[in-house]
């Protein structure tokens, strides 16, 4: 690991990042954090620092998706051509966001309910070239790696609701998934045809495949298996 590290921490909770900061800091006198509320101030840092070592971001931007600014984030060269090592520091632990971020290319994913030690080992981790994966979505890291649901990996042998509406999620196209998330979203039809580009007609059949590859039976059930999938809050 390299003397100093130039560590960009993207978070629009900024009580909590300076908090975590300091914290960490006090225990890492090589630890030199650049703080970041939004996706702008993000890009001035970077493009002030073209040295950053690694950066932290969180998913919730204030309506921003963090996981959307990743790729951006990535493709910052670092010095001889190298990208930004991404840990993700999130609320969530649901298996779309890990499985999203996974594929995003992170190197690290940690939950904010986890021990600040945690963090600290995965910056640490990071930084010399490797990958860390909190307590908390380790398990489902294993699920995603090895096509086993997590009753499987715990010895559950009774069927697990939430992994059996995720595998159902999975079976959605990208195009119903898209509809799903804007439905979740209190979107009304006119305004998914009008964001996707569709007719209405196409919007409306689209939602009743939706409602039955995931077994809804209303809005107000839509929106409960939106909160289980960690779609929405």
């Amino acid at each position: 690991m390299q003397s100093t590290l130039k560590i960009l921490f993207l978070d629009d909770h900024k009580g909590l990042q300076e908090g975590i900061a300091d914290f960490l800091k006090r225990k890492n006198p090589d630890f030199d954090f650049y703080l970041a509320s939004n996706q702008t101030e993000a890009k001035n840092i970077i493009s002030q620092n073209k040295d950053l070592s690694l950066a932290i971001v969180d998913l919730n931007l204030d309506s921003e998706n963090g996981l959307d600014f990743v790729n951006q984030l990535r493709s910052e060269k670092q010095g001889e051509g190298k990208t930004l090592p991404i840990i993700i520091y999130t609320m969530y632990c649901d298996p779309i966001h890990i499985e999203n971020a996974v594929k995003c290319g992170i190197q690290a994913y940690i939950t904010k309910n986890a021990p600040i030690d945690e963090l600290e080992q995965a910056i640490k981790t990071v930084a010399d070239g490797g990958t860390f994966f909190s307590k908390a979505a380790n398990k489902t890291i294993q699920m995603l790696l090895t096509g086993k649901s997590s009753a499987a990996i715990s010895g559950q042998t009774e069927e697990n609701n939430s992994d059996l509406l995720y595998a159902n999620y999975k079976t959605l196209t990208e195009i119903e998934q898209k509809v799903f998330q804007l439905l979740a979203q209190r979107k009304e039809i006119e305004e998914i045809a009008d964001i996707l580009g569709k007719k209405e007609k196409t919007i409306l059949n689209k939602r009743s495949i939706i409602y039955q590859k995931l077994g809804i039976i209303d809005r107000l059930d839509l929106l409960e298996k939106a909160k289980l999938l960690g779609i929405i809050e």
